[in-house]
């Protein structure tokens, strides 16, 4: 979401008015432009994008089957891919799947 007004009328109405004092101000429009630099000269031109271990990157909406077999081939690769990490994943796809059919 890139309306500022938008992002900030959203963080007053769910109890995050620091959010939305921090998203008006100087400092915050200065963080979110660096962020957004960062994240460009890493790769990334689409949304959702992962970075995992500051050197994998998987970028744009995948079907969950792709998203499951790419993340289990990673976190493999950099050696942290537990019982629960995969029990997590499942569950953050069971959901994604779940909000496409909805």
């Amino acid at each position: 979401m890139g309306n500022r007004d938008t992002l900030i009328a959203i963080a007053n109405k769910v109890g995050l008015a620091e959010a939305g004092a921090f998203l008006q101000s100087m400092e915050g429009l200065r963080e979110v432009r660096h962020e957004q630099q960062a994240y460009q000269q890493a790769g990334i031109r689409s949304v959702p994008a992962y970075i995992l271990n500051e050197k994998y990157l998987i970028q744009g909406a995948q079907p969950p089957a792709l998203s499951w077999r790419l993340l289990k081939r990673y976190l493999a690769r950099i050696n942290i891919f537990t019982s629960k990490s995969r029990q997590c994943l499942r569950a953050c796809l069971n959901f994604q799947r779940g909000a496409q059919n909805s």
